[in-house]
């Protein structure tokens, strides 16, 4: 797999069971390395571009970005959404009479209330599954305190629930050690989710990891400079 920064011609090649780390020393490129992913992430075109075997992925769908793992959130929007998704597959497979039956015994109650109403009412007599949940809030129930299982439970989660290819951690060694990197490292490689550390200043390598640094200013980037994916000319920014 593949992500490209096509603003400096950078090709990250995520490798099996290596966690890759880009290290970005330039303040100015830094900001605009994670505000372009930022955007690539929530769905707008930019300078990023992601492939398994030639074949283009949705980096919304594909790639997540964490700027504090003490600040993980499991359950986000998109979280919840696949998490609701998944209950009402299990609920029309393995649930659907009790579902019946709890649709019923709701209807019922409706139509009970709806007797002792000086004014009419109506409602809808279909059950609604994900208004039910939130009506509950379900939510997932993670209680650990310890930051690397955090972070190792949101790897898994985003693997299994969301489909997640790539997960991205902003200053991410800052906050671990090395014994934990190779616990999350081991944790990302047997789910099949690539890491991608990006750091602002190079810091002690892990025997796991792949090492990209960029040292050069954005007035030194070429304005006319473009990469082209085909051309085996074209010469990466990066250095291993």
């Amino acid at each position: 797999m593949t992500l490209q920064w096509l603003y400096t011609g950078t090709d990250l090649e995520f490798e099996e069971n290596r966690s890759s780390v880009f290290v970005l020393e330039e303040s100015g490129v830094y900001a605009k390395f994670i505000a372009g992913l930022v955007e690539a992430i929530n769905g707008q075109e930019g300078d990023f571009s992601l492939y398994d075997n030639n074949k283009k992925l949705n980096i919304a769908k594909s790639v997540d970005i964490v700027f504090s793992p003490v600040l993980i959130d499991m359950n986000t929007k998109k979280i919840q959404t696949q998490l609701f998704n998944e209950m009402k597959e299990i609920s029309n497979d393995v649930c659907y009479e009790l579902k019946e039956k709890v649709n019923s015994m709701i209807v019922s109650y409706l139509d009970e209330l709806s007797t002792k109403l000086p004014y009419p009412i109506s409602f809808n007599l279909s059950l609604d599954e994900t208004g039910l949940y939130k009506q509950y809030e379900v939510r997932l129930a993670f209680e650990s305190n310890d930051l690397t299982e955090k972070v190792i439970n949101y790897i898994q989660l985003q693997a299994i629930l969301c489909n997640i290819k790539v997960v991205v951690f902003v200053n991410g060694k800052a906050y671990f050690s090395e014994e934990q990197l190779k616990e999350i490292y081991t944790c990302a490689f047997y789910n099949k989710v690539y890491i991608l550390m990006v750091e602002s200043e190079k810091k002690d390598c892990v025997p796991e990891e792949k090492y990209y640094i960029i040292d050069f200013t954005l007035d030194e980037i070429r304005p006319e400079y473009s990469f082209d994916v085909t051309c085996q000319g074209s010469v990466p920014q990066a250095l291993e």
